[in-house]
């Protein structure tokens, strides 16, 4: 069995993604069928989506930059850079946090329809614990404990899920939930440190930061700008319709979890392997996006032809047109495969990346401004998959153009051509037959 499968951090990464966007999706589902109302879930997705648009790009710049950085260091540095990683995230989730308190009525006015958002409190109180924590995952892969991470993974997605749908289900307000994501929060935080007591060190000199910060910026740039798009498609719905059709929205505009969670844990661990030797590290590349193409392209082709059946029954007949946009976030698998961000970032090249993002970012907002007016919430998702396309084409101009690596060398060109034939076909029959 070990011959046929080897777990290591990639794919003890995959695993630990698919967790999260598996449970998530569990939790949408369970929600819908707690019997809540659609404006008190039109609650909680606007708190989440409060919550990670302030802190979704700079953790994710921190944390990424750790993966080219931590290996280059000497053995006796590694300890006390881990520890001034953890103060560094101590520091900036308590910072973000107050700024979010202290501007609560501006960020409700200004991100959502709601004059003031219910357990905002809460809320701040839960990113100011739970945000250091996103380090134990990328510690494990540093590390090399892919078994770790799964763990870690099971703890804190299935803890999450019941600590949210089983107040509801009993009867109890939103609000007891959020008391109980504080308290999670607070039990990984001690994993955190019991992690560090292993393996960091007291060390109050910050001088080693300096030279991750500047890895980790641009990153966090780039994340900013081209994570956006959920953030501008949210605002663009929040502001033309109500919190119903929002959450309807939400609960279509995601892509397929599996696919979502492979190939972003694959783009993030295979960083140092271009680092380190680029060659290498294409092959692999083109290796296991190969693997993946056939089962992902063809479970989304499968979920594209029974969505519009599946959505009233998974989670209700109020969430039928969710299958709508849902069928149009399959087609981000198209781009979703192509990983030219993964070599660009492990050769320190993220000027250009930056550069496509801000592209990227402008087209979605126009185009979502231009075809919600004919298309409603489907054109929003359009111009999402639009403007994500975009932006991995400029990518891969630029890979071939400048730095001379073929597309072919990280990509079975041939094998990707008929599965997005195949996809985009799928898509049209579907429209054509609903």
């Amino acid at each position: 069995m070990t011959k046929l499968f080897k777990l290591d951090s990639v794919n003890g990464f995959q695993v630990f993604v698919l967790l999260r966007f598996s449970f998530a999706i569990l939790t949408s589902i369970a929600m819908a069928k707690s019997g809540i109302s659609l404006s008190e879930i039109g609650v909680y997705e606007a708190l989440m989506l409060v919550g990670g648009s302030l802190t979704f790009f700079w953790m994710t710049g921190l944390l990424n930059g750790l993966l080219p950085v931590y290996p280059t260091l000497k053995e006796n540095e590694k300890a006390g850079f881990v520890f001034n990683i953890f103060i560094l995230f101590i520091t900036l989730s308590s910072l973000v946090a107050g700024l979010m308190w202290y501007f609560r009525d501006w960020i409700a006015l200004g991100m959502t329809n709601f004059e003031t958002l219910p357990y905002f409190n809460w809320l701040c109180l839960w990113i100011t614990i739970n945000l250091p924590t996103f380090l134990i995952e990328y510690l494990y892969i540093l590390l090399k404990k892919p078994k770790q991470i799964i763990v870690f993974g099971v703890y804190s997605f299935l803890g999450q899920f019941l600590i949210i749908i089983l107040p509801l289900m009993l009867g109890y307000s939103m609000e007891i939930s959020f008391i109980g994501l504080v308290i999670l929060a607070a039990t990984k935080l001690v994993w955190l440190i019991s992690l560090l007591f292993q393996h960091s060190r007291v060390n109050w000199n910050f001088r080693p930061l300096i030279p991750y910060l500047w890895i980790a910026s641009p990153i966090a740039l780039y994340t900013l700008t081209g994570g956006m798009m959920n953030y501008i498609d949210g605002v663009v719905i929040m502001k033309y319709y109500n919190e119903e059709i929002f959450a309807i929205y939400r609960n279509g505009a995601r892509e397929f979890p599996l696919a979502l969670a492979l190939l972003m844990a694959m783009s993030t661990a295979l960083v140092p392997n271009i680092s380190e030797h680029l060659s290498s590290g294409l092959g692999q590349i083109k290796h296991r996006t190969k693997n993946l193409m056939y089962p992902l392209f063809g479970a989304s082709i499968f979920l594209m032809f029974i969505s519009k059946w599946a959505y009233p029954i998974v989670f209700s007949a109020e969430f039928a047109d969710s299958a709508l946009v849902f069928n149009i976030y399959l087609l981000a698998l198209i781009s979703r495969i192509l990983l030219p961000q993964t070599i660009l970032i492990g050769l320190k090249k993220t000027k250009a990346i930056l550069w496509a993002s801000l592209i990227e970012t402008a087209v979605n907002l126009g185009l979502s401004l231009l075809l919600i007016q004919s298309w409603g919430i489907a054109g929003v998702a359009a111009a999402t998959i639009i403007a994500f396309t975009l932006e991995k084409v400029l990518l891969i101009i630029y890979t071939r153009q400048i730095l001379k690596i073929k597309l072919s060398s990280y990509l079975d060109v041939k094998r990707y051509i008929w599965c997005t034939i195949a996809l985009i076909g799928s898509y049209i029959l579907v429209i054509m037959f609903q």
